[in-house]
């Protein structure tokens, strides 16, 4: 319906989309990277300005469940919750989000831990935000990319809801890693 809406002042968003029936919704895209993922020493040594996969074998400690929810906790300042709202994350961390399933996801958002407290959609706060999609290229053949997505709606929303039909829609069957996918002659070129 239109590029660049403003939801919350001064702030926009990616799009704003038809969901039937007159209403309209706010889509906003974020793409945490690789880089947000280094240490502070990484940092200061210059690592973000090489390539994400270099000659260099490091080992690392990954945080799907923070990199969620400090993606939604950015996100948030766009929403104001008055109309239907989704946040899609298409990342270029280390491990894709995607890769891990539906666990980090649920637990960022829906589940109560004790290693991570409630999830994001547990905190008033959050009502803004109608649900969080996961995107990612799923498959690569010589003339096609497939895409594939898992979607989470905060049953908390309110007006900031989705429609069930839409998160329904955005969650594809799960895939395979991707390197399991890529034929065999298409390996080099990804």
């Amino acid at each position: 319906m239109a590029w660049e809406p403003t939801d919350a002042p001064p702030n926009n968003v990616e799009f704003e989309i038809s969901l039937g029936a007159a209403q309209t919704g706010f889509v906003e895209v974020k793409s945490p990277g690789w880089e947000s993922e280094l240490n502070p020493s990484e940092l200061k040594g210059g690592r973000a300005k090489r390539e994400k996969y270099g000659n260099e074998v490091t080992a690392r400690a990954a945080s799907p469940v923070e990199t969620i929810r400090r993606t939604v906790t950015k996100a948030l300042p766009k929403f104001t919750g008055a109309k239907p709202t989704l946040l899609v994350i298409s990342d270029d961390c280390f491990v894709n989000l995607a890769e891990w399933g539906y666990g980090p996801l649920q637990m960022a958002l829906m589940q109560r831990s004790l290693g991570y407290g409630p999830g994001l959609f547990h905190d008033p706060a959050h009502r803004a935000v109608g649900g969080v999609a996961l995107f990612w290229a799923s498959r690569f053949t010589e003339h096609e990319v497939g895409y594939s997505s898992i979607c989470l709606a905060n049953p908390n929303a309110g007006t900031a809801s989705l429609p069930l039909e839409l998160v329904s829609k955005l969650c594809t069957k799960p895939t395979e890693p991707v390197p399991h996918l890529i034929e065999p002659g298409l390996r080099s070129r990804f």
